[in-house]
């Protein structure tokens, strides 16, 4: 990611166009993959009260699908000015834990969950708290919309078996 935004700005200022590049953080909502920790969630849910999970105390940035398309609108409505080249996070600025998302979860769902802290999901190679400032964005008149909490409800309040 890094060479290909490298190369981007490059191209950029030896040119007449302007590019935008858009550093999209962990990215959750309706319709996303079953490898990752919400929808995880939501799949282990369906068969009880267990989940099982890797690293829970490593923090991150969690911004909303809906939140990522309207940046990706903001950043087309002003694209950046000929021959520069910005770089813009797509970022709620806040990190959370997988621990912390499961508490959110017990509170919609209403009920205590189990977690099983399986080793092998683990990836202690990997910082412990990530997240951004989306300033940048935010100048160019964006804005987080639907917070965790918000979206955490949406996906786990709707009438499900579990």
């Amino acid at each position: 990611k890094l060479r290909v935004e490298r190369n981007m700005e490059l191209a950029a200022t030896r040119g007449a166009l302007g590019v935008t590049s858009l550093r999209v953080f962990n990215v959750f909502g309706p319709g996303q993959r079953g490898d990752f920790l919400i929808p995880r969630l939501l799949e282990q849910l369906e068969s009880g009260d267990r989940v099982v999970l890797g690293e829970l105390d490593h923090a991150r940035d969690w911004i909303h699908v809906r939140d990522v398309c309207a940046a990706f609108v903001c950043a087309l409505r002003t694209p950046a000015p000929p021959a520069t080249f910005r770089a813009l996070n797509v970022a709620s600025g806040r990190a959370t834990s997988a621990r912390q998302i499961v508490a959110l979860v017990e509170s919609v769902v209403g009920r205590r969950i189990s977690i099983e802290r399986d080793p092998g999901r683990a990836r202690p190679s990997e910082v412990a708290e990530e997240r951004a400032s989306a300033a940048l964005l935010g100048e160019l008149g964006w804005r987080v919309g639907t917070s965790l909490e918000d979206g955490v409800r949406e996906l786990f309040g709707a009438p499900r078996a579990f």
